[in-house]
């Protein structure tokens, strides 16, 4: 079941902006794509693939809010 945010949400506040859409980069990051999986497969680098999508996660989840 995919859940998509359909309903708008106000947001005042930047570090609530910038919070929001750091979630939802990380999200998506983790949301399979299975067009490109296979197309990593094929190119024989899935493995490559997906420790680059950890690594850029984990860089995602460790950066500080500038606001």
């Amino acid at each position: 079941m995919t859940m998509k945010d359909q309903s708008r949400i106000e947001v005042d506040s930047l570090p609530e902006k910038w919070d929001r859409a750091k979630s939802l980069l990380i999200e998506s990051l983790y949301k399979p794509d299975d067009a490109l999986r296979s197309c990593s497969h094929n190119q024989q680098c899935y493995h490559e693939m997906m420790s680059l999508r950890d690594q850029t996660i984990e860089y995602v989840k460790n950066l500080s809010n500038p606001y």
